[in-house]
């Protein structure tokens, strides 16, 4: 009988690996809101992983590191006054994000749509200091954002796969993030990803 179970749990493990797509992710990334010209453009790199609950539905997960380096006048124009101004320190944020994604199934076509959404965790690091000497020769120190901290946040994209899902593809698409700050604040940015996928 334990045999029986056992084979029985290897077969479903292995119709379920046929169903399973790895993908690895590059991106440019930038902040929108109120403080987009902050930052520079930054880039991401991560992968995904999904399951086939059927043709046209996938549930899975993308792991991803961003970073962003500061546009240090917009930052040095904010404290004011500065002869000297050095910006130092960057924003990167790590998202782990669960992910339900529709796409279409065409059978006789290389091209496919799909759209995603998910909600998760964001670790952000968001803390850049700003220090020089003023017109009175008084050294100035001032630091915006806050280090490194586990947040809630969510994201919502869409866009193209080229090839054959069940071996290799590649996806082109966008994400819109939303991340819940501190004091009822947003943090907002977009990926323009590239996605090189295999079918296991």
């Amino acid at each position: 009988m334990k045999k029986i179970a056992f084979l029985v749990l290897l077969i479903a493990f292995s119709i379920n690996a046929q169903q399973l797509r790895l993908s690895l992710i590059g991106a440019v990334a930038k902040e929108a809101g109120e403080n987009f010209d902050r930052f520079n453009w930054g880039f991401a790199a991560g992968g995904n992983m999904f399951f086939y609950l059927d043709d046209n539905l996938l549930l899975g997960a993308r792991a991803a590191y961003l970073r962003w380096t500061p546009n240090d006048s917009q930052f040095i124009e904010s404290v004011g006054n500065l002869l000297d101004g050095q910006v130092s320190g960057n924003t990167w944020t790590f998202e782990l994000v669960p992910f339900a994604r529709l796409t279409t199934n065409f059978p006789m076509s290389m091209i496919n749509l799909f759209a995603q959404a998910g909600a998760g965790l964001y670790i952000v690091n968001s803390e850049v200091t700003v220090s020089g000497t003023d017109t009175t020769d008084t050294v100035v120190e001032r630091t915006f954002g806050r280090n490194a901290r586990a947040l809630f946040g969510a994201a919502i994209g869409g866009g193209l796969t080229f090839g054959n899902p069940d071996f290799i593809s590649v996806d082109i698409y966008p994400l819109f993030n939303l991340v819940f700050l501190e004091d009822n604040d947003i943090m907002k940015y977009f990926t323009i990803n590239l996605a090189l996928g295999f079918g296991i």
